[in-house]
């Protein structure tokens, strides 16, 4: 209802005040000056800085397991994608060809690096 927004509760107010015998004014005057006094009904808790350590603590152990745990999520999606391409390059070739050409890039590499050292890769 829209017309219980803005001015129109303050005029009805005013209106009941004045129906009452009071002064709006002089009641807003008093409501301005009004404070609340609040008063605990149990004493604070002397552990409360152990409390909230603990809270922290175990907020953290949270974090990091789920962030541990997102990591372990992404890396099995990361394999498993990686063992489908390799699913997919044996349906369209020869399993011997993939393991030929990966021994001769090894082979490739280890004779560049004895090359640029000047001596003989250890086994």
């Amino acid at each position: 209802m829209p017309e219980e927004r803005g001015l129109y509760p303050k005029v009805r107010l005013a209106e009941q005040l004045t129906a009452a015998g009071l002064d709006p004014a002089s009641v807003a005057a008093e409501v301005a000056q009004a404070q609340v006094q609040v008063r605990s009904l149990q004493p604070p808790s002397p552990l409360r800085s152990q409390e909230i350590l603990v809270g922290f603590a175990v907020a953290c152990i949270f974090m990091f397991s789920l962030s541990f745990y997102g990591a372990y999520v992404a890396q099995g999606v990361v394999e498993e994608r990686a063992t489908r391409i390799v699913e997919i390059v044996l349906a369209t070739v020869r399993p011997g060809q993939p393991l030929a050409g990966r021994s001769s890039a090894s082979a490739w590499s280890a004779s560049c690096s004895w090359r640029s050292s000047g001596r003989p890769p250890s086994s």
